[in-house]
C-alpha cells in the first residue's frame, strides 16, 4: 500500500506544479505527449517543468518551485 500512496503523492504534487504553469503560460507543460500514461511516465522519471525565466517574477518562480 505504501507504494501506491507514494505514487499518488508524487502525482498530486506534479499536478499542482503543472496547473500553476499551465495557468500562467496558457499551455500544459507536457503538451507534447499523446497519452496520459506517457505524461505520467515523464512526471515520474523526467525533470520537473519550469516557468520561462524571463516572463515571471522571482516570487512566482519561488512559489511554483516550492512544490
Amino acid at each position: 500500500m505504501f507504494v501506491y500512496v507514494s505514487a499518488f503523492v508524487i502525482w498530486i504534487y506534479a499536478l499542482s506544479d503543472c496547473y500553476q504553469i499551465e495557468l500562467a503560460t496558457g499551455k500544459h507543460p507536457y503538451s507534447e505527449w499523446k497519452t496520459v500514461f506517457l505524461q505520467m511516465q515523464e512526471v515520474i522519471e523526467g525533470d520537473p517543468p519550469q516557468l520561462p525565466a524571463d516572463q515571471f517574477s522571482k516570487e512566482f518562480h519561488d512559489f511554483v518551485n516550492c512544490w
